[in-house]
Formats: C-alpha cells, sequence, structure tokens
C-alpha cells in the first residue's frame, strides 16, 4: 500500500508492505519541488507495532528533540568543534577536569564531550595526566 501526503513543499511517498514473516516493511521517501530526495527512512517492524509509531510520530518529536530548548540548557549543542576547543578539550581533561566541568565549560552535554575526546584518541573512561598521550588518528 503506497500514500502520499504534502508537508509543506515537501511529497513524502509512504510504502508499506507485509513481509512473508507477519511484519511490515516501511519505506518513506522525502522530495522537494524539484524531486531531490530530502530525506528516506526504511525498516522493518512488527505489525503490531505499527500503529503506536505512528501515533508516536503524529505527536511530534517533543522537547527532547527541540534544538531550542536543548540550547537553552547547553548552549554549544550541535555546534562544530574549533582547534582551539578541541585543544583546550584535551589540556583540561589531562589536567583533571572531570567530564561534567568540561561540559559546563563548554556549554554541551556530558555525553557530547565523551564523544569528542573519543574522536580526539582520548579514552574518557582511560587514565589521564601528563604522561598520557592521545592516539595520532584524530578525526
Amino acid at each position: 500500500m503506497t500514500t502520499t501526503t504534502t508537508v509543506g513543499s515537501h511529497r513524502y511517498e509512504v510504502d508499506v508492505d507485509e513481509t512473508d514473516d507477519d511484519r511490515l516493511s516501511v519505506t518513506v521517501v522525502g522530495s522537494d519541488a524539484d524531486g531531490q530526495i530530502v530525506g528516506e527512512l526504511t525498516g522493518v517492524l512488527p505489525a503490531t507495532d505499527l500503529a503506536a509509531i505512528a501515533r508516536r510520530l503524529a505527536r511530534g518529536t517533543g522537547p527532547a528533540l527541540d534544538l531550542a530548548s536543548i540550547r537553552r540548557k547547553y548552549p554549544n549543542a550541535y555546534q562544530p568543534w574549533t582547534a582551539v576547543a578541541d585543544r583546550q578539550l584535551m589540556e583540561k581533561y589531562q589536567n583533571g577536569t572531570t567530564v561534567a566541568e568540561l561540559a559546563d565549560h563548554f556549554g554541551r552535554h556530558r555525553n557530547a564531550i565523551r564523544t569528542r575526546l573519543t574522536k580526539l584518541g582520548i579514552d574518557p573512561d582511560g587514565p589521564r595526566g601528563p604522561g598520557v598521550v592521545a592516539n595520532e588518528e584524530q578525526s
């Protein structure tokens, strides 16, 4: 079953097919007025779960995914990291600043700090201090 809906200037085709194991294969493809793909979603779900998921989606993303509300608490959330901030992060972490303190300092969530440390080659759960050196491979 394929249905089409329009949201603003985007057109979405939703295709739902039953699989051999009583699940539903769902594909959503969105395109703009020029036919360029703006989003795709594909997956297989238990048939009994689709209605509940559709209701959740109909309610919207909610405050947890609202960037404005996230930035009220974490002003730099989803902002790119700079080379200067990376150096400060590594230096402060190696000098004993906690992840929570770093999160406050950089205006980011604790998980963002942990993820960035990992990308910089530092294990946030590993040893630290002047003798510990980050891995050479950095992202």
